[in-house]
């Protein structure tokens, strides 16, 4: 089934996990995705707001970002756990598979 998913410029920002994401094994070391990265750089270029993560942590996904020329609008390590006054605003956060970017990036080319 393939995923629809509508962006538009007023949605919250689009976390991307950087291990089996832009890079093709799930742990540190992978060799990059470069059709991904280039999704993730259009995002950006066209006004998305972008997070970059790893579970590797900050120092890891700072070092991803400048090796590939990605300026995203913060770069972190993926949180052990989120404190908020609401939790209930996203109990099912969406999670949108990987092969969306390249599919994203070849609707505008």
């Amino acid at each position: 089934m393939k995923t629809v998913l509508h962006i538009n410029k007023n949605m919250l920002p689009i976390y991307i996990d950087i291990d089996g994401t832009l890079t093709d094994k799930d742990i540190k070391g992978g060799n990059p995705i470069q059709k991904r990265i280039d999704g993730v750089k259009k995002l950006i270029a066209n006004g998305k707001d972008v997070v970059i993560w790893s579970a590797n942590g900050t120092r890891y996904a700072k070092w991803f970002c400048q090796k590939h020329d990605i300026h995203p609008l913060a770069i972190l390590g993926k949180p052990a756990f989120c404190i908020d006054d609401n939790p209930r605003i996203r109990p099912k956060l969406r999670i949108i598979k990987p092969n969306w970017l390249e599919n994203e990036l070849r609707k505008t080319n």
